[in-house]
Order: structure tokens, then C-alpha cells, then sequence
């Protein structure tokens, strides 16, 4: 299997990215992400999942690369092979993404039409493989920009590949869990059908992209899939003053998760229980949420534990919210929940009574592992109050400049929810619309609260694109939507 470094390295997180069939790791030198090395690999011929998980450990071992969150990207092809080193690897892995491409890999409803695979395989040449490739990249214009290599491709080692393929089993394995956070498919697919891939994926957080060829655009894949929270960070830091002021959608949202979280806790397990609970808040940020509940629960609890990735969010307000009588063991953490030093300190197993998370798990790279993670910290009877943002979110800007943060799918959180072992006491799908005079007035809404929708390449002559198409209403204002979604989920005890 090859493996190749794009770009520099040194960075915290890693990017594995399995390529498809057919092409170089030259193809795609160009991408970058801030914070992340970028590691290509392909070549999968012989390769069990153990395998490939053993040579890719292997080769980080060598170069002395430990990362704290490494996120899995697959094309075509490439997601049968990290299907299964995701099935096998103990790599801890954060965001899994397939893109254009299905577990099926051969097979007439659910990924390439067997018929179309054996005419390729069979009629392999140098000529018939360029038509391939032109067929992937759409144009020929796009394919000389990825041709970079020139065409020194071995035909023979294509084609043993290619019969690796075919001994496949084309059903994926049976699991209890998805390894797949998000899936892609592009619009303008000529190699993997979109209806096979739209049927393959069936229930997952699909994200069809208008326009899409075949080979996707990596750079814009990595700008919009993965979250640069470093930025987040920074973001929700500079506007911390005028968070609280300005807020009005989360405030409101934040209130709304506090009652519904009630109306299930009162004559709960944890409400009857005997003895003090722990409580873990995912995001505190300004304490919104948190001055909703502390006063009122905080006799209640041996432990506190409130998390935020802002590096310079106030907590002095934290133990004025806390009676002077109660005896509460408070802890304070910053940093990347996703992390695996986090997740080990915060959210262990069978260790929480209460888990609170207030419109942050749309930050999150992975809502699902996330959430995955609570459902084992969750002790049976404990409780998790969620909300976070849908995909309808703000959807004034994806309509305009066509790009923006992907929001997590209820309908995804929902089987998640429920693959985790999960009772749903209350789920709620909502929408609040604010207004504001003009489209300036509703971008410095945005900054004000910290939230950045908008991908990580948006430029100036975008910002003024955006403006002077701002969607708006009969009488002349503009427009901000937002789609909180509150989830109120319980453990239940194992039947006897």
C-alpha cells in the first residue's frame, strides 16, 4: 500500500484520506488544512482490514506522529477499503467520511452496475483507462489539472487491482454501530451511480452536492466537512463580551432545553436517587444554559464538570451560582472535547448521572461518536439534555453563496440515539426566525455571537456576493433561521 504525506507535517491532527481507484497522490498535493497533516494512501491490492490498520500504524510509528484527532476522508473505491480498517483499527478516529462511493462497491442497486464493472475490467488498456479517468474527472480541462503525474499508470497493477476488487463480498458487514458520520455524493457521479449510492446510504446523513463530478473537490470537502475549531475557538472567544447581549436564539433555545430536560427529570431515577449525582456540561461557553440549572441542581450533585474549548472563557461566575451550603466537587476543563485526552478525563465509562450539551454538538466533527461517547458515560437511568442546531440553520447563506456549516440531520441523531442503546423521552424539531433591517445588520449578528457559518475560504468578493443576494421578505428585511433541535434521551437499566 502506498502512503504519501501531502503537504507539510507536525501538526496535532492527521487526515487519512483512501483514494480511489486510478489515481495519484500527486493529483492532490495541493490540499491543506489548518492544524492537520494530510496522509493519501491507495494500492489496497491483498490488503485485510487488520492489515491496512497494521501498515498505517506502523507508518505513523516510524515517523513518531501521535495525533489527537485524526479524521478518515474516502473516495470511490477507497471507501471499501476504510470500511474496513475503521471495522479494525484502534486508531481513535473522530469524523468518518464517504464520498462518492458505497460499501456495496460492486453490486447493480447499490454501487457500480456489475455489467459496467467486468466491461471495464475485461477491456483495461491504456485507452480505455483514460476514458475512464475522463469519465471521473468530468472535463478535460479538470482532468489536465489533476494529471500532474502524466500517464505512467502500470495497466497490470491496475487491473490486479481491480480483480482484488471483484473477490470482494459486496454486502458490508453486519454492525451495531454506523462507522460513517457523513456521506457525499456527487450530483454529476458517472462512475458510481447516484441512486445505487443514495439507495446504499439509506438513513444516513446524506449531503448530495449540485455539480459533483466523480473526483470531488478535495480542498472544498476538507474546508467544509471538517471544523476548524481552532477558529471556533477563537470565534466564540473575541465575542464572548458580546455573546450574552446579542445571543437571542440560543438564550431561547437554552431555556426551552432547561424545561423539557425538566418535565422528564421529575420522578426520574436520578430525582429519586438516594445518593449525589454527576453532571457533565459539554460547551458551557458564557453559561447560558448553565445559570439555567446549577442553582437548582447543584444540592443535588457530588460533581460538576463544565467543558468549553474557549481558551478564555470566564468561570468566575460559576460558584455564585452554587449555594454556599452544598458540598459539590467543581471542576473546570478547557479544551477539544473530541480529543482523546478529553474524552478519557470527562467522559468515562458508566461515570455520569447528568449530561447537559447546549448548541454545540453542531460543532462537533463527529455529533454521532460524540453522542456514542455520552450514551457509555451514561449510568442506567441517567439522563443527557441535547440540543443542537438542524440543517435548516441559517439557511440563508447556504442558499446564497451555496455553502455553509453542515449541520447534523435529526433524523441521523435520532438512529444514533437509539444504536447507542438510548430511550428518546422527547425529541422536538423547531424553527425561530430573527429579523433584522438589512443584510449587514444580520452579518453582524453573526460576529457578535461568534458563529461562523461560513466556510473556511470565504473571501471578501464573496462576503459582498452574499450581501447583495441576501434572500428577503415582501417588506425589505432580512432574514436569520434557525432549526434548534432538542433531544432528551434516558439509559435505560439491561433487561433481567
Amino acid at each position: 500500500m502506498e502512503k504519501v504525506f501531502l503537504g507539510d507535517t507536525g501538526h496535532n491532527s492527521l487526515i487519512i484520506l483512501f483514494l480511489g481507484w486510478g489515481f495519484s497522490p500527486d493529483s492532490f498535493a495541493g490540499i491543506r488544512k489548518p492544524g492537520f497533516d494530510i496522509l493519501s494512501v491507495r494500492g489496497y491490492e491483498g490488503l485485510s482490514g487488520n492489515m491496512i490498520d497494521e501498515e498505517i500504524r506502523a507508518f505513523l510509528k516510524e515517523r513518531d506522529s501521535a495525533y489527537s484527532e485524526v479524521v478518515v476522508i474516502a473516495w470511490s473505491f477507497g471507501v471499501k477499503a476504510a470500511a474496513a480498517f475503521l471495522e479494525n483499527t484502534t486508531i481513535p478516529v473522530t469524523l468518518s467520511l464517504a464520498v462518492n462511493g458505497t460499501e456495496y462497491h460492486i453490486d447493480n442497486d447499490r454501487g457500480i452496475p456489475r455489467a459496467i464493472f467486468k466491461g471495464t475490467l475485461e477491456g483495461l488498456s491504456d485507452r480505455t483507462f483514460e476514458k475512464f479517468r475522463l469519465r471521473c474527472a468530468g472535463s478535460r480541462a479538470k482532468l489536465r489539472q489533476l494529471d500532474v503525474d502524466g500517464n505512467t499508470n502500470d495497466i497490470d497493477a491496475l487491473r490486479r487491482e481491480l480483480e482484488w476488487f471483484a473477490s470482494l463480498p459486496p454486502v458490508p458487514p453486519a454492525r451495531r454501530y454506523s462507522i460513517w458520520d457523513k456521506v457525499v455524493i456527487g450530483e454529476n457521479d458517472r462512475i458510481f451511480p447516484v441512486n445505487n449510492q443514495t439507495k446504499a446510504w439509506e438513513g444516513y446523513d446524506i449531503f448530495v452536492i449540485p455539480g459533483m463530478e466523480h473526483v470531488p473537490d478535495f480542498q472544498w470537502l476538507v474546508d467544509t466537512f471538517i471544523v476548524d475549531k481552532t477558529k471556533v475557538a477563537d470565534k466564540f472567544t473575541t465575542a464572548l463580551d458580546s455573546y450574552t447581549e446579542n445571543a437571542v436564539a440560543q438564550q431561547a433555545t437554552a431555556r426551552k432545553l432547561f424545561d423539557k430536560f425538566v418535565s422528564v427529570f421529575h420522578n426520574s431515577e436520578p430525582e429519586r436517587a438516594t445518593g449525589k449525582l454527576s453532571l457533565l456540561e459539554l460547551g458551557y461557553g458564557d453559561g447560558t444554559f448553565t445559570r439555567t440549572y446549577l442553582r437548582s441542581l447543584s444540592p443535588r450533585c457530588e460533581a460538576v464538570t463544565l467543558s468549553d474549548i474557549g481558551r478564555c472563557a470566564d468561570s468566575s461566575w460559576v460558584t455564585d451560582e452554587i449555594p454556599p451550603h452544598c458540598d459539590v466537587n467543581l471542576e473546570i476543563l478547557r479544551g477539544d472535547a473530541e480529543s482523546e485526552e478529553f474524552q478519557e478525563t470527562a467522559i468515562k465509562g458508566n461515570s455520569r448521572d447528568l449530561i447537559f450539551s447546549a448548541s454545540m454538538f453542531q460543532w462537533l466533527n463527529s455529533p454521532r461518536q460524540m453522542l456514542k461517547r455520552c450514551a457509555a458515560a451514561l449510568r442506567h437511568g441517567g439522563i443527557i439534555a441535547l440540543s443542537f442546531y438542524g440543517p435548516e440553520t441559517l439557511r440563508e447563506i447556504s442558499a446564497t453563496v451555496g455553502s455553509g456549516l453542515k449541520y447534523p440531520s435529526p433524523d441521523w441523531m435520532r438512529r444514533v440515539a437509539e444504536e447507542s442503546g438510548l430511550r428518546i423521552e422527547s425529541m422536538d424539531v423547531e424553527e425561530e426566525t430573527i429579523h433584522f433591517d438589512t443584510p449587514a445588520d444580520a452579518l453582524r449578528h453573526l460576529r457578535l455571537t461568534g458563529v461562523n457559518a461560513l466556510p473556511g475560504n470565504h473571501s471578501p468578493a464573496r462576503t459582498r456576493l452574499l450581501l447583495r443576494n441576501w434572500p428577503l421578505t415582501s417588506d425589505g428585511h432580512a432574514t436569520l433561521t434557525f432549526q434548534p433541535v432538542y433531544m432528551i434521551l434516558s439509559k435505560p437499566y439491561a433487561e433481567a
